[in-house]
């Protein structure tokens, strides 16, 4: 039900909430979330995205974690 409510736009906001406010289900929703193919591309481009990756550089590795590489 979330993902109707969170968007390649979005969920690097929401991402960073959940590093924020420990919220690891959450967390493990989003990087799910980036993780599909449909979504990866989209997603890393986006302005939120970036701005978390500038603030929560480790959101990388568990993202490559999720990906495989």
């Amino acid at each position: 039900l979330w993902e109707y409510y969170v968007s390649t736009d979005t969920v690097g906001a929401t991402l960073h909430c959940a590093e924020l406010y420990d919220c690891p289900e959450l967390k493990r929703n989003c990087i799910a979330f980036v993780a599909k193919e449909e979504n990866v591309k989209k997603t890393v481009s986006t302005d939120g995205f970036l701005q978390l990756v500038q603030r929560i550089p480790s959101v990388i590795a568990d993202l490559r974690k999720k990906l495989g590489v």
